[in-house]
């Protein structure tokens, strides 16, 4: 391995000094050039790509630690010695900002001098080998570099990190990083599918940009829309937002993104903790702030106590029970405009309470034969579906809109006679009868079917045949959910006598075969 080192000196004497007196060739630097100030340097640069720059820090046109910047723009590896008579505290400071790897003062010392570039020359050598070592790792796995990525994030999201495993996969443990998370969101919050269905293409998109080399950041998925990046410390994160949008656009269609930019990570063995934090303050920000915002991490400080909420709740499931549904809506809406005053922290708790309004929303809705009754695996199923809405004001929204679509029969309830909600109940008890048709439920009230159409129609909004459709379906949907139970009896529980009928039917209403809907449910 050889190593190229830039002597910056204006002093000839001091310049000669370094230049002939100190054994560079035993200590394995192969080549050696000098500059006489910091312009003269830029120079030799053009041509002249140095692995350690031992320069002095005073000197006349451009000074040590304006050429010292420069250079670590062109090359961040660069290690940097400073050298200078003036060892004052803004020189230093200087130094230190500029990662430099000592700062030795004048009158130099030759054995003091090579005992330092002796430790520099060891850490170039170590790197390079790492370097090395990393290259062979990529050229090895050159088509699963995602699974490297994957690999690297999830070690690093551990409580306890090995070390080993980070180093086995050519991670810099000498470098400081930063973390960024992005949270992504589709359009409709309880499909995860377009969300799902190309992040590994868009991972390998990222990885195979052409401004950031692999192994100078790692990016994985660590849920299905959650997805962080690990940089190293002198890469600019807005060049990696960049590429992770510009590939966006190209992986999704009417993706939401929201950024979360962390604190340096100075000790790997503590990145999990820092990544976590980082993942918290960023769904606190989402949730009360809003989607497509990049956010620096600061510290949340928790000012309030959730408060106790069961009496919102008994008044809202009253008002449900008394179909007063503009007023249970404003008991959502108020306590949200709470929620984002007080902006607590525990969004997994406030989100808890939004659920518990869903749960009564059903309960309710069940008593009038709107609604099924929720099982143990779908109110779990439920509070996935609250999970994953993530802002506020969607929440409030989501629940408000379920008002709406379970109770809408019911907003009309002055103009609706006693008949059309007997109606309601004769369907939702026979829905299963094959033979359920208008004539048959004419018969049923001796009313004429023309009038029985108009007045249901008029009243509901919907014909008789779309509601018993309707509730059929929404009966087997509940019945696919029990896997002893097969397909074809459930056409036949929820009416259908052709089994191939149902499933077009289904098909047509929720977007998906039953049985497609059935493993969906179970593998969620």
């Amino acid at each position: 391995m050889t190593l190229n080192l830039l002597i910056v000196e204006d002093e000839d004497l001091t310049r000669d000094c370094l230049l002939n007196y100190i054994p560079w060739k035993e200590i394995g630097i192969s080549e050696i050039k000098t500059a006489k100030n910091g312009e003269h340097a830029l120079e030799v640069i053009e041509e002249y790509k140095p692995d350690i720059l031992l320069s002095d820090v005073r000197m006349p046109k451009m000074d040590g630690i304006e050429l010292s910047k420069r250079v670590k723009n062109i090359y961040p590896e660069c290690k940097i010695v400073f050298i200078s008579g003036y060892a004052d505290k803004e020189y230093l400071l200087s130094a230190i900002q500029l990662n430099a790897l000592n700062y030795i003062e004048k009158p130099i010392n030759i054995d003091e001098i090579t005992e330092t570039m002796k430790k520099v020359v060891e850490i170039c050598i170590n790197q390079m080998k790492r370097e090395q070592i990393t290259n062979k790792i990529f050229e090895m796995f050159n088509e699963n570099l995602w699974l490297i990525h994957k690999t690297v994030i999830f070690e690093l999201l551990k409580p306890d990190v090995d070390i080993n495993t980070l180093d086995k996969y050519g991670f810099d443990l000498n470098k400081k990083y930063i973390p960024i998370v992005a949270f992504l969101s589709s359009d409709d919050n309880g499909n995860n599918e377009v969300l799902i269905k190309n992040n590994e293409e868009l991972i390998e998109k990222i990885i195979d940009n052409k401004i950031i080399m692999p192994f100078d950041f790692y990016v994985a998925f660590s849920e299905y829309n959650q997805l962080i990046f690990v940089i190293n410390y002198y890469i600019n994160p807005e060049i990696v937002l960049d590429i992770l949008k510009q590939n966006l656009k190209e992986s999704y269609k009417n993706i939401d993104i929201t950024v979360g930019i962390g604190k340096t990570i100075n000790d790997i063995t503590k990145s999990g903790e820092i990544i976590k934090e980082l993942i918290l303050f960023l769904k606190v920000k989402q949730f009360y702030n809003g989607k497509n915002k990049t956010y620096y991490f600061e510290d949340i400080s928790q000012n309030h106590k959730i408060e106790d909420v069961d009496n919102r709740i008994h008044d809202f499931e009253e008002l449900l029970k008394n179909n007063q549904f503009e007023q249970a809506k404003k008991i959502v809406n108020d306590l949200s405009i709470l929620c984002n005053e007080r902006k607590y922290k525990d969004i997994e708790k406030v989100k808890g309470i939004y659920l518990e309004f869903l749960f009564k929303i059903y309960e309710v809705g069940r008593e009038r034969g709107l609604t099924i009754k929720l099982e143990k695996k779908e109110r779990s199923h439920t509070w996935k579906v609250i999970d994953r809405i993530p802002t506020l004001s969607e929440l409030d929204q989501y629940i408000c809109l379920t008002i709406d679509e379970i109770f809408n029969i019911f907003k009309n309830r002055g103009k609706l006679d006693k008949k059309v909600y007997q109606i309601i109940s004769y369907i939702n008890d026979n829905f299963s009868d094959k033979e359920l048709s208008i004539m048959k439920i004419a018969n049923y009230f001796y009313f004429s079917p023309n009038y029985l159409c108009n007045i249901f129609k008029k009243a509901t909004g919907k014909t008789i045949n779309d509601y018993i459709t309707e509730v059929r379906i929404e009966k087997a949907k509940a019945f696919l959910k029990d896997r002893s139970i097969k397909l074809y009896e459930v056409a036949e529980m929820v009416g259908f006598g052709d089994p191939n009928y149902f499933s077009s039917i289904f098909k047509k209403k929720v977007g998906v075969t039953p049985s497609v809907f059935k493993e969906r449910f179970y593998y969620d």
